[in-house]
């Protein structure tokens, strides 16, 4: 495939002719560049085992019950909705506790990482990667293997959703996956 090659420029402390800039590449990660096989079900899945939830979500962005989940790991195919059994609630990409603001915080961890792998939100992940790159404090993003990783690491309550180090940005909506807030919000 065609790798992606971003550069960007640091600034470095300029020398008596004052033109030191030094050029470092970065490159996105090579699941980014593959969108067709991030949430597609491999015949096996991992699924998220931070909370105490009673849901979990698999690699394919499936929320579903735990008990629900397949001797594979995966949960069960979504069926439409005029099939559904009403005591099983399966569904991909959940974004029910989600706010739609630029950080993309939610009220559950589980919604978190499931409104995340939505592929609609591609612009994010490569503009939360890019940031990563340039924050010390956002680097661990780049150290996950794909996307399901990529989302639960993001999802984690960070210091992107607290204030002062101690209290909540918004204590309703702790798990966030939009972009690293660099300035204090309210």
């Amino acid at each position: 495939g065609c790798l992606l090659w971003i550069v960007f420029y640091l600034h470095v402390p300029q020398n008596q002719s004052g033109t030191n800039l030094t050029e470092t590449p970065f490159r996105l990660p090579d699941w980014l560049n593959n969108t067709n096989a991030l949430t597609t079900n491999k015949g096996f899945c991992s699924s998220t085992r931070q909370s105490a939830s009673s849901y979990v979500v698999d690699d394919t962005g499936t929320y579903c019950p735990r008990t629900a989940l397949l001797n594979s790991g995966c949960c069960p195919t979504p069926v439409a909705p005029d099939h559904a059994d009403t005591a099983i609630i399966v569904r991909r990409f959940v974004c029910d506790s989600c706010n739609q603001t630029r950080e993309n915080c939610c009220q559950i961890y589980e919604h978190c990482v499931s409104c995340c792998m939505n592929r609609q939100h591609i612009h994010l992940w490569r503009e939360a990667l890019l940031q990563a790159s340039e924050l010390p404090a956002q680097r661990h993003l780049l150290l996950a293997d794909g996307l399901f990783q990529y989302c639960q690491a993001k999802c984690r309550t960070s210091s992107q959703s607290v204030l002062h180090e101690n209290t909540y940005r918004d204590a309703e909506h702790r798990y966030c996956f939009g972009l690293y807030l660099t300035s204090p919000g309210p």
